[in-house]
């Protein structure tokens, strides 16, 4: 199994076996992975991280987005 490597301070960076993961670079999905690496001891339901994320929108929108 490759290292994966992460840095969540300064430029955000990932490194899978040397390899830098460019798929991971719009700034929501840098937020979303951050969350989830932060908050990994639990399961997440979909409602919770929506209205975590875009939580000033309506339900239905945030869910959307996500």
């Amino acid at each position: 199994m490759a290292r994966l490597e992460i840095v969540l301070f300064g430029q955000f960076h990932v490194q899978s076996g040397g390899q830098v993961l460019t798929d991971l670079y719009p700034p929501k999905l840098q937020e979303l992975f951050c969350y989830l690496l932060l908050n990994r001891d639990h399961s997440h339901p979909r409602e919770a991280i929506a209205s975590v994320f875009w939580g000033g929108s309506s339900t239905t929108r945030s869910k959307k987005y996500f």
